[in-house]
């Protein structure tokens, strides 16, 4: 016989094991808790199919992706990593003096520097030539052409995918005594971003800049609504004949026809922390307030129990 104490008993077990289930869960290293999502490092530009045409030492490389860091600032609500910081921290860990890397590595370099996005870089070309001269009050000024044009990929570097790909070119002509006048300036020095190569740079930057700021906004957004549905974790409360009842409903926005991954969290000798186990996937077919109930879709590796955690697809 069924009394209303032993239904109360029933319930407040199942609570029970739903808080346990639920402090495991929180205690489980969830990667969308990664609290530096918004956070954006650039990665020295490859320069493998660049003329040099200069016969001085210049880290191009090093100078876009410093231009094209300042260049973000502002434009977007985001962080960018410092550029002196994230070289260091690559010397530090023998990713080698340049600070190129491989977008092999991003999961690896993001963790090393605390960013999310990285932005690996091609300067696809960065040409300078002569086109003639001009006298102008008894000076010969030879006339000149810049062109500069990058190109861009945005990678999270908590999975590696690829977010999105940006690019930026600018031509300019205008005159100058010599090569020469570029000679031991910096890209942020007044004389060089008053030449025809450094306002050819500078063009070329602002327009990749302004398309990465809209990318990453654009990911960022998609991001956090991802984190904030698999911040979303509930757990089974009972199993019955014809479905499942999770403690989530529509007021967590659990909605009819929703997907959930159900899994098992167990705890392994020598491993602080729960291994995941997955069940199935259960299909939401009815959501109340504060519970739902939903249907296990055929391919479960094990019956679900009660206490088994889920979260939304």
């Amino acid at each position: 016989m069924i009394t209303r104490s032993s239904v109360r008993t029933r319930i407040v077990r199942l609570l029970a094991m739903a808080l346990i289930a639920v402090v495991a869960v929180c205690a489980y290293p969830v990667a969308a808790q990664i609290d530096n999502a918004l956070t954006v490092a650039v990665l020295n530009f490859d320069m493998a199919n660049v003329r040099q045409w200069w016969t001085w030492s210049w880290d191009v490389s090093d100078g876009i992706a410093g231009l094209v860091a300042e260049a973000l600032v502002g434009k977007g609500n985001y962080k960018v990593l410092e550029r002196e910081q994230l070289k260091a921290i690559l010397a530090e860990q023998d990713f080698g003096a340049s600070g190129r890397v491989d977008e092999s590595k991003a999961v690896e370099i993001g963790k090393l520097l605390g960013a999310r996005l990285l932005i690996f870089g091609t300067v696809n070309e960065f040409d300078y030539a002569s086109t003639g001269g001009i006298k102008i009050l008894g000076v010969t000024l030879s006339g000149s052409k810049a062109v500069t044009s990058l190109s861009g990929r945005i990678v999270d570097a908590l999975t590696g995918e690829i977010l999105g790909s940006v690019t930026g070119s600018a031509e300019e002509k205008g005159t100058s005594f010599s090569l020469n006048t570029y000679m031991g300036l910096s890209f942020s020095a007044k004389e060089f971003k008053n030449s025809t190569v450094g306002k050819s740079v500078d063009a070329a930057i602002d327009s990749f800049a302004s398309a990465a700021a809209a990318k990453i906004e654009e990911v960022s957004g998609k991001l956090a609504a991802a984190a904030q549905r698999q911040s979303i974790t509930g757990v089974v409360l009972a199993v019955i004949p014809d479905g499942v009842i999770i403690n989530l409903g529509s007021s967590a926005g659990v909605l009819k026809g929703q997907y959930f991954d159900v899994f098992r969290l167990t705890y392994v000798p020598g491993l602080m922390d729960p291994v995941r186990i997955p069940v199935g996937t259960l299909k939401i077919i009815s959501s109340d307030p504060n519970a739902a109930v939903g249907q296990m879709e055929p391919g479960a590796s094990s019956p679900v129990q009660v206490g088994d955690v889920v979260t939304p697809r």
